[in-house]
């Protein structure tokens, strides 16, 4: 049987067309505002629709286990990347993993969110093994898979180390909170019972009242049995 040229021209361009229709390009990866492990993918479709669709998703799987493979959808923006953190915990700026040749042309972006485990949990995997439409199947070999791991953060971990009271007054909490107090009392700033192996720790704070405002006249500290005073008139006891 013989073939005309134009019809075998056309079996491989439409061969062509199989082996580029992918458009993903790029990936990134951060942790989110929340904590958990955030991958973002360029692709080039130079509009934020197609990846809000259902049917727009990409295949994963979690530790390895060839029965876990979860279909993700994505969320939008359309920036360039030098503006992506804002999608980071802290607005760090996301890593680059891995590119195609024609990245960075079309700053458009999904990202995929994947929870971190429990606290004093084994950390978990999850590899991105393929696009599951034409938006995000790779363009080039390099794309997929890639494997990401994320490993749980103790609430413990995430708290400041530092607080303060200063002014007339003006107090932060532990978390980051400010609160202004202008009233005339005593305050419990710190209470750890389990201190220094059970010693105990507290620290109080008396406030007193002038004119419109009040001001911190002292502060105690006990660690133990032994309390240490000090007061704004620059006694020690």
């Amino acid at each position: 049987m013989k073939f005309s040229s134009s019809i075998l021209f056309a079996a491989s361009f439409l061969g062509f067309l199989g082996t580029t229709i992918g458009h993903g390009v790029q990936i990134y990866t951060c942790i989110s505002p929340a904590g958990d492990l955030r991958v973002l993918i360029e692709h080039w479709h130079q509009t934020t629709a197609p990846a809000v669709s259902p049917s727009h998703t990409i295949q994963v799987q979690k530790n390895n286990d060839p029965s876990v493979a979860i279909q993700y959808v994505g969320d939008n923006v359309n920036v360039d990347e030098s503006a992506l953190g804002y999608l980071c915990k802290d607005n760090t700026l996301p890593m680059h993993v891995v590119s195609c040749g024609s990245a960075d042309q079309y700053n458009d972006w999904a990202w995929f969110d994947f929870p971190s485990p429990d606290c004093n949990a084994p950390s978990d995997a999850y590899t991105i093994l393929q696009g599951n439409s034409v938006v995000f199947r790779e363009q080039c070999s390099a794309l997929y898979p890639q494997t990401f791991s994320i490993s749980g953060v103790c609430a413990a971990a995430g708290i400041p180390t530092t607080g303060q009271i200063a002014g007339d007054p003006h107090i932060q909490t532990w978390d980051k909170k400010w609160y202004d107090f202008h009233g005339q009392c005593d305050l419990v700033f710190l209470e750890n019972k389990d201190f220094n192996n059970g010693q105990g720790m507290d620290i109080h704070v008396r406030t007193t009242a002038r004119y419109q405002y009040s001001y911190i006249e002292a502060a105690a500290l006990r660690i133990g049995d032994d309390v240490l005073q000090v007061s704004s008139h620059g006694n020690t006891f």
